[in-house]
């Protein structure tokens, strides 16, 4: 019995007793899954995992083969058309939308797409129309009319795009990437009181925002508020602690508002914001030689806030 052992366990630690049992495996599983790949969903649904892990490259292939096997799946199309926008291959992807949109006229996703596709390509003109197609269809589509009002925005329609963008916080009032497109918008047009309003919101929805709250103190400024100016900058320096432009302007600021009210406190303020700034970024010789002239200054006044 143990010789019998002995030979069935040496016949297991070979592998060419195991390499044959392998091989027939493997050959099994390629058949097997090659069957499956031979329909058009399974091609789709490998498609879609690919797009899913951002593998555009693996996805077009999948979508491809998945559009040869069933030229009448507009699924598969759609997935083709927005894996090659993913891939920024944008001439191949208008056709594909535009073929959608020949046999289902009243697909929004397809006809969003090619507005994005138009975008992509610097066609701002061509976008807006899209999206305005879009909005036609399907009112509450709120990509699009976001959408709507950059391009409207990026080619200097700013009243158009004012409305576009009144329209959009109206109906998320927390976004603060629409509260801050408004702001800049409003801010263009000269009406720095609603800017700031719309800089309030937008900080107020992201209070880790540092360029929110950046530009709101660019707007409390132009409005004479320079206090809040000031903390709108302190919040900025907060929210980004490495970045050397926040306590550089708020050092300007702060000399500034010395050099009106002759008050020390604010020069040895500046003082310690044009250091801070030094410190993330020491090739700044105008702010060395503010400190130079004034650092003895500034250290000899109280450090009150």
């Amino acid at each position: 019995l143990a010789a019998v052992l002995r030979g069935a366990a040496a016949a297991v630690a070979d592998r060419r007793f195991w390499a044959p049992l392998v091989r027939a495996a493997a050959t099994a599983a390629e058949r097997a899954s090659a069957q499956v790949l031979q329909s058009s969903p399974a091609w789709q649904a490998a498609g879609d995992r690919a797009l899913a892990r951002q593998d555009e490259r693996s996805a077009i292939e999948c979508y491809y083969r998945a559009v040869e096997l069933d030229p009448t799946s507009l699924d598969a199309m759609k997935g083709l058309a927005v894996a090659l926008i993913d891939a920024g291959r944008y001439a191949e992807a208008a056709p594909l939308h535009e073929a959608i949109l020949a046999r289902r006229p009243d697909d929004v996703t397809a006809r969003f797409n090619l507005a994005v596709v138009a975008w992509r390509k610097g066609d701002l003109a061509e976008a807006e129309r899209g999206f305005r197609a879009v909005l036609q269809q399907q009112p509450g589509h709120f990509e699009a009319r976001y959408n709507l009002g950059t391009a409207l925005q990026l080619q200097g329609k700013l009243h158009a795009a004012r409305d576009v963008f009144r329209q959009v916080v109206s109906r998320r009032p927390h976004l603060a990437s629409a509260q801050g497109a408004l702001a800049e918008i409003l801010m263009e047009l000269g009406d720095v009181d609603g800017a700031a309003a719309a800089y309030a919101e937008a900080v107020k929805s992201q209070p880790r925002d540092a360029a929110a709250w950046a530009n709101f103190s660019g707007a409390a400024y132009r409005l004479g508020n320079l206090g809040q100016a000031v903390a709108a900058l302190r919040r900025a320096c907060q929210a980004a602690p490495q970045n050397a432009v926040y306590p550089l302007r708020l050092g300007q600021l702060l000399a500034e508002l010395h050099g009106r009210t002759r008050r020390p406190e604010l020069l040895t303020q500046a003082a310690e914001a044009f250091r801070a700034s030094l410190r993330l970024a020491p090739d700044q010789p105008e702010v060395r030689q503010w400190l130079a002239e004034h650092g003895g200054q500034a250290a000899t006044a109280p450090a009150g806030r």
